[in-house]
């Protein structure tokens, strides 16, 4: 009898063990971080420019002074660092027929950022000229089919962001005192022997992160 209540006993505490063991399970969550490359490069307006001289006060001072219509409003949506570049695809403006030409040197552009985006020219954002050298808010570069550097690029502080951040507007001229070729107005073209008509070309802007 004492057998049997001492195997009963020992019955009692190991299933008291059993229960007093934490029940646990296991399960894995798979976790991952992707970064995804944004850029983005967006004109807001200004997509197309027309210089159109029809009066002699035109000649005789150029296009682009005032106005809107000479504008171009740019945005940029960067994740990194970023360079813009600027080129044109035809080596000058080009009359329809292919018959005459007026140098791209008679229209010149400058960068703006007053009053648009976070990034400002000059302390986030580095301006250059065609020749890649660092220059002053609101200096004009002369268009260029072969620019040796980006026109717009970092100044070391980092100029990545959203549009909030990069937001800029392009001031074009044609035939004034801020551009190089010919001088003041269109006379020169004239007098070299440029006809009347509509001379074009296209302006690339191609942005590239870094």
């Amino acid at each position: 009898m004492k057998k049997i209540i001492i195997g009963f006993l020992s019955l009692l505490f190991i299933g008291q063990m059993a229960v007093a063991q934490p029940i646990q399970d296991n399960a894995v969550i798979p976790m991952s971080i992707t970064l995804n490359s944004i850029l983005r490069l967006n004109i807001v307006s200004g997509g197309n420019i027309e210089f159109a001289f029809n009066t002699i006060t035109d000649y005789a001072s150029g296009l682009g002074l005032a106005g809107s219509q000479y504008q171009t409003r740019i945005t940029i949506a960067s994740s990194s660092n970023w360079s813009l570049f600027f080129s044109t695809t035809l080596d000058a403006f080009y009359e329809l027929d292919g018959a005459s030409t007026i140098p791209l040197t008679y229209v010149a552009y400058n960068f703006e950022t007053a009053g648009n985006g976070a990034n400002v020219i000059g302390t986030d954002v580095q301006y250059n000229d065609n020749a890649g050298a660092s220059q002053a808010f609101g200096v004009f570069n002369d268009l260029d089919q072969t620019p040796a550097a980006a026109i717009l690029t970092t100044l070391g502080t980092g100029n990545a962001g959203g549009t909030a951040d990069n937001d800029f507007t392009i001031r074009w001229e044609c035939g004034t005192t801020n551009v190089s070729g010919g001088g003041v107005g269109l006379e020169a073209i004239r007098n070299s022997g440029a006809s009347s008509g509509r001379y074009s070309t296209n302006v690339l802007l191609s942005l590239v992160g870094i």
